[in-house]
């Protein structure tokens, strides 16, 4: 609806030469633009957003399965170390926890890293090149729509691009709020299940940027 007002009035900012339609400010004021389709995305981008979708069809992100991968290795190690049955045991116990936390992650709801990737990746920031993949700004796009999108504010999700692929009912406010409580249950089992298994993870479980 804002969006159709600012077209009405003739409110729209000037786009930058070789960028999509305008689409939406940020918390900060920052404009971005987007495409209406995946179609009509840069191949660069493209190829983002494919790997972003294997990772959304996994219902878990590179990042975060590489930390449980991790863990998997770091406690198998343990257990052909143990000079014990119980320790062994133990350590067997640990591995088939991250196992399950692998095995019982919802496969219905895109996991949040994905969900916020796939927004950054659609928009385009207006001192962005739309046609490079620049994975500086893409970390600062999440990190700006995390932020809003934990706020309550779904304004990220407005390219046609992304509404199109994730389907425009998962892109209101009340579906991000429903996504939130999800995110936020399944990140804290996840960090949960790695505390008990030792091991600590450089970087937060839920902000990576794609292709990576």
């Amino acid at each position: 609806m804002k969006l159709l007002l600012l077209k009405l009035f003739g409110l729209l900012p000037k786009r930058p030469h070789g960028h999509p339609p305008f689409a939406f400010r940020d918390l900060q004021g920052l404009e971005y633009y987007g495409w209406d389709s995946l179609q009509d995305m840069p191949a660069e981008r493209v190829n983002q957003i494919e790997d972003l979708i294997l990772q959304v069809d996994a219902s878990v992100s590179r990042h975060t399965l590489e930390a449980i991968v991790d863990a998997m290795i770091l406690q198998c190690g343990e257990a052909l170390g143990a000079k014990d049955q119980k320790a062994r045991t133990l350590a067997i116990q640990k591995v088939m926890t991250l196992a399950n936390e692998l095995k019982m992650r919802p496969t219905n709801i895109i996991p949040e890293d994905c969900y916020i990737a796939l927004a950054a990746v659609c928009a385009v920031r207006k001192d962005e090149d739309p046609y490079t993949f620049d994975k500086t700004i893409q970390a600062e796009k999440m990190a700006a729509f995390r932020l809003a999108g934990r706020a309550g504010h779904a304004f990220f999700t407005h390219t046609g691009a992304f509404r199109n692929y994730v389907g425009a009912t998962r892109t209101t406010e009340d579906a991000l709020k429903s996504y939130l409580a999800s995110w936020i249950s399944q990140q804290g089992r996840t960090e949960a299940a790695l505390r008990i298994c030792g091991y600590q993870s450089s970087e937060p479980i839920a902000i990576p940027s794609s292709g990576q």
